[in-house]
């Protein structure tokens, strides 16, 4: 398996408790403006006792973050959690990049 040198970085970076935002949608009208924001966490591999006799793996994973809505009428920031888990290895709820 090849890991390109971002990957690792994005997994050091996680291992020392940064937090890795990226955003993923930005939506702009005469209403509003829309900002979703993702994290990248770590999730821990396991090959059943295989793993006591390795190094820990961990894979990149991809979990809900924050959506910002400015609405122009009001001028009024709104922002939603969608995910309160702060775990940065081993989130409850993840999903794989595609």
């Amino acid at each position: 398996m090849h890991i390109t040198p971002i990957q690792q970085y994005i997994k050091e970076q996680i291992h020392t408790g940064q937090r890795i935002h990226y955003l993923e949608y930005f939506y702009l009208d005469y209403n509003q403006i829309e900002l979703n924001f993702k994290k990248i966490r770590l999730i821990t591999v396991q090959f059943g006792m295989l793993l006591l006799l390795i190094q820990t793996l961990h894979c990149l994973v991809i979990c809900l973050e924050r959506t910002h809505h400015f609405w122009w009428s009001t001028t009024f920031w709104e922002t939603n959690l969608d995910n309160p888990d702060q775990n940065l290895t081993d989130p409850t709820d993840f999903h794989l990049p595609s």
